[in-house]
């Protein structure tokens, strides 16, 4: 987290995310940021093959 505030949510564990913070997402984790203020984050992807084309997306559960 570069600045800002918010709320990971990985597989349904809720973390609340501040400056300076690192999480780790591993392959296959349904996941979620949502940012409560103005949010800065730096994104890395390790693999042999990262596209678009590797992600799933679901819809928000209320």
């Amino acid at each position: 987290m570069v600045s800002g505030r918010g709320k990971a949510t990985v597989d349904g564990m809720e973390q609340i995310l501040r400056t300076g913070d690192v999480i780790t997402i591993a392959a296959g984790c349904k996941h979620m940021v949502e940012a409560e203020t103005d949010l800065d984050i730096i994104e890395v992807q390790i693999g042999e093959a990262i596209n678009v084309d590797d992600k799933k997306k679901y819809e928000i559960e209320k």
